[in-house]
């Protein structure tokens, strides 16, 4: 009875390792960045409503996409931010101009 019991829980704790081992997120957020000479862009960072900070990226140049749960996020480069959200299944786009401004595109 011992062996039996030993055989199910070690099956289940193998089941919740595996279970737990994937990260599934459900959109994704792809930010442009365009170079210019006289105002370099230090730090992207996206963060929840809350203020908890989920992805940061130093001196960012081109494109990069973060992978990320459906919710409402915000996306700053100092001086500026903007609220965006990521919707279950679809991209979202965000374009860091040359003088720091960002435009969210759905």
């Amino acid at each position: 009875m011992k062996s039996l019991f030993k055989i199910a829980f070690t099956l289940f704790a193998l089941m919740a390792m595996v279970s737990c081992e994937k990260d599934e997120f459900t959109g994704k957020l792809e930010v442009t960045v365009e170079r210019n000479p006289n105002s370099y862009i230090y730090n992207v960072v996206v963060y929840t409503e809350s203020g908890n900070g989920i992805f940061s990226k130093s001196s960012p140049k081109g494109m990069f996409s973060v992978r990320l749960n459906v919710g409402n996020y915000i996306i700053a480069t100092y001086p500026n931010e903007k609220p965006f959200q990521i919707r279950d299944g679809h991209t979202t786009k965000a374009y860091i101009d040359k003088d720091k401004n960002i435009t969210i595109k759905y």
